[in-house]
């Protein structure tokens, strides 16, 4: 089975529906929504056959103002440095906050299938567990 269907059976197992948008770069992305202790989660993958990668992303619903991008870009770069997976990055164009976490999916379909879970799982850690933090400069200075 390839990377786009162990995401697929998983969201199934999950019950969460998922929307497949084409994409003009790259493959297809698979969009979900996921809810943690603070807030709702826009969650995006991408599986990159032929390279056997996983990429998933969440977005903050909140696009940061280019006047608190700067304080927001080094409380990101503090949390990243302490991250031992993922990391979180702002878009320059957007200002919306992502984190990111990437795998190589290597193994037979079982230990493919745990890689892929435990992507999503830590990408929604890291997004639930540094969203104030990261907002804090936005809605408090």
């Amino acid at each position: 089975m390839n990377i786009a269907g162990i995401f697929m059976n998983l969201m199934q197992r999950l019950n969460v529906p998922v929307l497949t948008v084409k994409s003009k770069e790259g493959p297809e992305q698979y969009r979900i929504r996921m809810i943690g202790e603070k807030g709702q989660w826009e969650g995006v993958a991408r599986c990159f056959e032929e390279e056997k990668l996983f990429l998933f992303y969440i977005y903050f619903q909140v696009s940061v103002p280019p006047e608190k991008r700067d304080s927001v870009r080094e409380v990101m770069m503090r949390i990243n440095y302490r991250l031992k997976c993922g990391g979180f990055y702002l878009d320059e164009e957007t200002g919306y906050v992502l984190a990111r976490v990437s795998q190589f999916i290597v193994g037979d379909e079982e230990e493919q299938a745990a890689l892929v879970e435990s992507m999503v799982r830590i990408c929604g850690t890291i997004a639930d567990s540094y969203y104030s933090d990261i907002m804090k400069p936005v809605f408090c200075d």
